[in-house]
Parts: C-alpha cells; sequence; structure tokens
C-alpha cells in the first residue's frame, strides 16, 4: 500500500500561485470592502481630561496613620470610577450642558489617574464634555465628602450634647449612672478628636484636574491605518481559504499523482509542458513555434518510455493517441512523437484520424485536400507525404482529407482496418491521432484496429471523472491501453529548465522543412 504523501509549506505555496487568480480577486474584494466601510464611517473626535486622586489616610483608633496597600488603592480607584459615573456627577453634567454624558471613565492603579474621555463627531463637542464631567466629578466628590462629615460631626456633636446634659441634671456624681455617662463623653469628645484629625489628614482626600481635555486635531476613528492593516490580514486569509475552497472543490487533473489515482493500474507514460511560443513571426509550420528545449526533453523521455514498452510487450507497431475531450494536447503530442520517433531512425507514419477537427496537416503545414478518408471512400489512393526531421531522417504523414458525413462509418471500416494493417507493415511505427472518446464513438472502433491506445489528461482542464470514464469505455471496447500522458505540466517546465540551452531549440526550428515528395502509394483492396 502506498503511503500517502505529507503536504509541506512549498504544496500550500504552489497551490497559493496556481489559484492566484482566485486569491487576487478574494484579496481586492476584501481590501475594497474594508476602504468602503472605513470610507462610509462617520469621523469621530476624541478628547481626554485626566483628574488626580491623591489616596486617602486612614487613622486608627488612637489617631495613628495606618497604611494602604496597593489593593486598597486599588479599591479606592475603582470606587472612584463607580462615584464618576453615578447618577449624581450625571445629573450635574446635564444640569451643566443640557445633555447627557457620552464620557468614559478609566483608572490607572499605577498612577492615581482618572481618565475622562469623550467621543463626539466635533472636537469641539469632544472637548466639551470630558472638561465638563472631569469638573463635576471634582465638584461633586468635594460636596460628598464635606457632607459627609459635616453629618458625621453633628451626630457625634448631638450625642455629646444629650451626654452632657444628663450628667448635668440627671445623675448622682457618686453613681454607677455618672460613671457610664463620663465614659461615653469621653468615647464621644475622642470621637469628636478624630473626626477632626481625619480632616486635617485629608481623610477624604483630594481630587484635582491635572490635564484639561485638548481640541483633538484629527479623528479618533475611523481609524484609516488600523482598518486597511486588519483589512490586508483579513484579505490574505480569506484569499488563501478561497484558494483551498476552490482546490476542493476542482475535480480537474493538476498532477501526475491524481493521473495515477484516477487511472489505477495504469502507468504514466510521461509528463509534457506546455508548448510556448518562441517566435513573432508566422512560419510554415506550427510546431517550430510551439517547442521549447524542456517541451522536447519531456517528449524524448516519453519517447523512450513507449521504447521500454514496446520491447517488454510485443513489439506492437500501431499507437493511437487519444483524450476525454478537446483541446488537450493529443495531436500536439502524437505529432512530436511521430517526429521524434523519426530522428531517432524509426521509419514512421502519423495518420490523422480525427476527421471531424483534424489537426495534424496545421501543425505540420500541409493541405488537407485528400488524406485517408478519400482513400477509405475509394476516391484516391493514399499518398503519404513525408516531413524532413533532423539527421536526414523522413517522418511521413497522412493527413484527414474530406470529412464524411458519417465519420463512425469510417472509423468502423473494414477498408480503413485493412489500410492501417498495410501501414503497418511498410513502416516500423504507426501514430494514429484519433478523435477524444466522449463526445464520440469513432475512437472505441480505431482502438481495436491499434495494437496499443495512449490516453492524453492536460493538467487543469481535465476533469479525473471523465479520464475514468475514458478509461473504462476504451477497456470494455477492448482496447489495449499501454498508459498515459500528462500535458500541459507546469513542474515539468521546471524540471527540464536547466542545461539544455537553445541547441535543442535550433534542432527543432530545421526539422520541419516541408516537402510535398510523395514516397509511396498505398492501394486499398475492394
Amino acid at each position: 500500500m502506498n503511503a500517502t504523501p505529507e503536504i509541506e509549506l512549498a504544496d500550500y505555496v504552489q497551490l497559493v500561485f496556481r489559484r492566484k487568480l482566485v486569491v487576487g480577486l478574494v484579496f481586492a474584494a476584501t481590501v475594497a470592502l474594508a476602504l468602503l466601510f472605513t470610507a462610509s464611517q462617520t469621523p469621530m473626535y476624541q478628547a481626554t481630561a485626566q483628574v488626580l486622586v491623591e489616596p486617602s489616610t486612614n487613622v486608627d483608633v488612637v489617631g495613628a496613620q495606618a497604611t494602604t496597600t496597593r489593593a486598597d488603592r486599588a479599591r479606592d480607584l475603582a470606587n472612584e470610577v463607580v462615584f464618576a459615573e453615578s447618577d449624581r456627577v450625571v445629573n450635574a453634567v446635564r444640569a451643566q450642558v443640557g445633555a447627557d454624558s457620552p464620557v468614559e471613565i478609566s483608572a490607572n492603579p499605577d498612577s492615581d489617574v482618572l481618565q475622562f474621555s469623550a467621543l463626539s463627531d466635533t472636537p469641539e463637542t469632544s472637548q466639551m464634555w470630558a472638561n465638563a464631567h472631569a469638573d463635576a466629578y471634582v465638584t461633586e466628590r468635594l460636596s460628598e465628602a464635606t457632607e459627609t462629615y459635616l453629618a458625621a460631626t453633628s451626630l457625634v456633636q448631638e450625642e455629646l450634647d444629650v451626654v452632657r446634659r444628663q450628667m448635668r441634671f440627671g445623675a448622682d456624681p457618686d453613681s454607677a449612672a455618672m460613671v457610664t455617662l463620663v465614659a461615653q463623653e469621653a468615647r464621644l469628645v475622642e470621637a469628636l478628636r478624630d473626626l477632626g484629625l481625619v480632616d486635617r489628614l485629608s481623610a477624604v482626600g483630594q481630587a484635582q484636574v491635572t490635564s484639561l481635555a485638548e481640541l483633538p486635531s484629527s479623528p479618533a476613528s475611523p481609524n484609516w491605518l488600523r482598518n486597511i492593516a486588519a483589512g490586508v490580514i483579513v484579505a490574505g486569509l480569506f484569499g488563501i481559504g478561497a484558494a483551498l475552497s476552490a482546490e476542493a472543490l476542482d475535480r480537474t487533473i493538476r498532477s501526475k499523482e491524481q493521473v495515477q489515482l484516477a487511472t489505477g493500474h495504469l502507468p504514466l507514460l510521461g509528463s509534457v509542458p506546455r508548448p510556448t511560443k518562441r517566435r513573432s513571426r508566422k512560419p510554415t509550420n506550427i510546431l517550430p513555434t510551439l517547442q521549447t528545449p524542456g517541451f522536447l526533453e519531456a517528449i524524448r523521455s516519453l519517447r523512450s518510455s513507449i521504447r521500454i514498452a514496446r520491447v517488454a510487450g510485443d513489439g506492437f507497431n500501431t499507437v493511437l493517441v487519444t483524450s476525454s475531450g478537446p483541446g488537450e494536447g493529443k495531436s500536439t503530442t502524437a505529432a512530436n512523437l511521430a517526429l521524434s520517433f523519426a530522428r531517432s531512425g524509426v521509419h514512421t507514419v502519423i495518420v490523422d484520424l480525427d476527421m471531424r477537427s483534424p489537426t495534424i496537416h496545421k501543425l505540420l503545414g500541409l493541405s488537407n485536400k485528400r488524406g485517408i478518408s478519400d482513400a477509405v471512400l475509394g476516391a484516391n489512393e493514399l499518398h503519404p507525404r513525408s516531413e524532413k526531421a533532423t539527421g536526414g531522417q523522413l517522418v511521413d504523414v497522412v493527413t484527414a482529407g474530406y470529412r464524411p458525413s458519417d465519420p463512425v462509418d469510417v472509423a468502423s471500416s473494414p477498408d480503413l482496418e485493412k489500410i492501417i494493417h498495410d501501414l503497418s507493415f511498410v513502416y516500423d511505427l504507426v501514430i494514429v491521432d484519433s478523435p477524444p472518446v466522449l463526445p464520440v464513438s469513432d475512437t472505441l472502433a480505431l482502438s481495436r484496429v491499434c495494437d496499443a491506445t495512449i490516453l492524453v489528461a492536460r493538467a487543469g482542464q481535465t476533469k479525473t471523472k471523465d479520464l475514468s470514464e475514458t478509461l473504462d469505455a476504451l477497456e470494455r471496447s477492448g482496447a489495449s491501453v499501454l498508459g498515459t500522458v500528462l500535458t500541459g505540466d507546469t513542474t515539468e517546465s521546471k524540471r527540464y529548465g536547466y542545461g539544455y540551452g537553445d541547441a535543442a531549440f535550433g534542432e527543432t526550428a530545421s526539422m520541419l522543412a516541408s516537402t510535398s515528395t510523395p514516397k509511396k502509394k498505398l492501394r486499398v483492396a475492394k
């Protein structure tokens, strides 16, 4: 059992580059939404006033100053925030300004400072609210402390007056009641003394505005820099997520591993990079403009795989090249394979049996007025035309010719089978370019005529389901499927991108000088 390959960081990077259009669109849309959202927000100005709250002094029973811990101070400041947000202070601000205060209050225990921050759509309003609330807090805090002190002093004084009246008029100086009253008087006098000490030591503490709110010069929100930075980060995450989703939903073949998974037991004969044009002017033959050194090297590797399969098998002579659907590179692969075998000394002919959409004559710059369909229908003899390959070798070409009214009848014709059979005796290798399998049924009939079939799939285009269905159809028809070829493989472009220079391209450019010299005639037995 093959182990599942581990996904590395490089695989994710390749995925993002492969889905760069999706990533780019999602990224741009997300950033644009962030900008629109920011632009649609009303500018808000923030002003902050600061109030220093001095620590209160605790006094013990003997009048000594007690120690205040950090926890005590934090609790005191929290209580100050509660008082600053109380109805008493809020009502004072409302009475002064005429509206409810939007101020937010926070405390910093490290500095004993309360911050009064106001947010408004105008700088002046935010400044006014912050200063008004800070002033109201200081005023009401002093008023509340004074009221508390006066109330406590008044209460103790009233109790002291009652005790002294009782001592003066109602008790025997030597009685136990008098002793009790004297003790009460001493306790109340001590309480008054303590209240006076607390007042002198500012037991309630003091509060003063240390920093008035200044007029803000720029909006506090929206924060363009922060929103754009957040938008870029979110856009990047969304883009990567969209790429992963698109990859998960994508059912097209993307790699050699996917081809092998879709075809099961079939070997992958080779993978070919996407052809790239190398010339700006339009030549007689199209193939030289499509081939690059990396492309040619991939074709050579594919040729070697087929040679090995020929040696390992029964030495087949006729090879059918087909695909699931149109535009998957079967004709380009077939033409380049024929040229590559011819250059290596193999007597080769390529036959275009895609009569619905013939392509070989376009790739080689030939006329398609007469071809194999005319020979099958008895209109003309078969005239293979020769194309020069490097090294003085020739590759013969049989074009499709006249398009019949029913290509299926031609594909299943005994006369066509006889022509292919005769060609296999004349040539070392016959390469047949056939129609795609799924759209038409021609190929299933042709596959029974040829010794072996090569199935071509295109990266980024061929669907996994279509490739599997094509293989099933070929095998049901009795075709001997040799293996698969992946075209348009971007990884192969990088693999073959080093060490070959332009020498291989120079070889390619000279290999297709067209000639109209007929090499041999094949007659169809009637």
